[in-house]
């Protein structure tokens, strides 16, 4: 399910912006999340696109990870909330099969086999 179209509040995206280049590793993970498009919209997120880019190499994973976790959502909310990643993919498959293999109690269609029985009248 995609998420709404979020706007930034005034001063958040400058804020971020600066402490992109803090040399604190958790005060540059938190700055690039606060870039998130499911945080700050997505026209704040494509403004500052080749900043979030260049955190991907960041020597610090935490910063890394923070980078391809925004990166990721917006795919996400760009994909109408399909899977993104793999094992979201085969759960969802999996799922598939399963319903299609073993329909549900409520699903499932009456037997149309004549009762064999004979009556006694």
């Amino acid at each position: 399910m995609p998420h709404p179209e979020r706007t930034c509040q005034p001063g958040v995206e400058a804020d971020a912006l600066a402490s992109l280049t803090s040399p604190d590793d958790a005060t540059r993970a938190r700055a690039v999340g606060a870039l998130c498009p499911c945080r700050v919209g997505h026209e704040v997120f494509e403004r500052n696109l080749s900043a979030v880019a260049t955190l991907t190499h960041d020597p610090s994973p935490a910063v890394r990870k923070a980078a391809l976790h925004v990166f990721e959502d917006a795919f996400e909310m760009q994909s109408a909330g399909y899977p993104t990643n793999p094992r979201e993919n085969t759960n969802e498959m999996l799922r598939r099969k399963r319903t299609s293999r073993f329909p549900a109690d409520s699903d499932a269609e009456p037997s149309h086999r004549p009762d064999r029985r004979k009556r006694h009248q």
